[in-house]
């Protein structure tokens, strides 16, 4: 049941295309939202030279153990900061979620940005907002699909210890969370 289009994206990945990236997910993320934008932030920084995780709200202490948290930007406390990196964006990551009400008042500004737009997740009935799409509603997580999409066009060699613990999230939160 899976909808790729990635290929494209993929290949501007690896030629160097892509300038600067944000990776956003839902208000109040969870353990798999912030898993996953942080995981996918840890791979791209070897493809992208500016990667940058926007959260559109703040989250629990709980995840603040993540790799790569302190280099997390809330829009929320510095909106004006997190719009001129939506601005000067290539491309726009949107994971965990399939609506972009879903990221409050941020989501009009993603919406009119000319980055291209990426949607990894597994919500059922997504809007149709993003230029490229990897959606699986049987997937059990983002952090799986985001482990999926790496593994399967850069290869498992990608996958670093910070990728991996932070793709592990879920399963450390959630010890008996079953994996596909």
């Amino acid at each position: 049941m899976l909808t790729n289009n990635t290929e494209e994206l993929v290949h501007g990945i690896q030629n160097g295309k892509y300038k600067s990236a944000i990776i956003t997910t839902h208000h109040k993320p969870d353990g798999d939202a912030m898993g996953s934008s942080l995981g996918l932030y840890h791979f791209l920084k070897k493809f992208v030279q500016h990667v940058q995780v926007v959260t559109p709200t703040d989250y629990a202490e709980n995840l603040f153990w993540l790799p790569g948290n302190s280099t997390v930007l809330d829009w929320e406390k510095e909106q004006s900061q997190g719009e001129e990196l939506l601005k000067n964006a290539d491309l726009i990551f949107c994971l965990d979620f399939n609506r972009l009400s879903r990221i409050n008042n941020m989501g009009e500004v993603v919406r009119q940005t000319a980055a291209q737009k990426v949607m990894i997740d597994h919500h059922l009935e997504p809007e149709e907002f993003s230029d490229f799409t990897y959606w699986n509603p049987i997937a059990s997580s983002t952090c799986e699909l985001v482990y999926r999409w790496i593994e399967h066009y850069f290869g498992s060699t990608e996958i670093s210890k910070d990728v991996a613990t932070c793709l592990y999230t879920k399963w450390k939160l959630f010890p008996n969370a079953e994996l596909l």
